[in-house]
């Protein structure tokens, strides 16, 4: 009896639609957010990013839109 073939996996590809994520942030006093980035086609995973300016007062679990409308969510 043969063995079943063995096929490489690729990663899962980010569903469409998904939200960036931004941990370990900080709002700066300019509006913009400082933090660790995930779940990004742009970004690598934990690569420190400043975003454009926010509304002031962001909390965690919220999802914030930066002046440029790119939207992320607070870890």
């Amino acid at each position: 009896m043969k063995s079943p073939a063995v096929t490489a996996r690729r990663p899962a590809s980010k569903p469409v639609g998904s939200v960036p994520i931004l941990s370990s942030w900080k709002e700066n006093a300019d509006g913009s957010i400082t933090g660790r980035i995930s779940n990004s086609a742009n970004f690598r995973a934990g690569e420190k990013i400043t975003t454009s300016a926010v509304r002031m007062g962001a909390k965690a679990g919220s999802t914030v839109v930066t002046k440029s409308k790119l939207k992320y969510l607070l870890d």
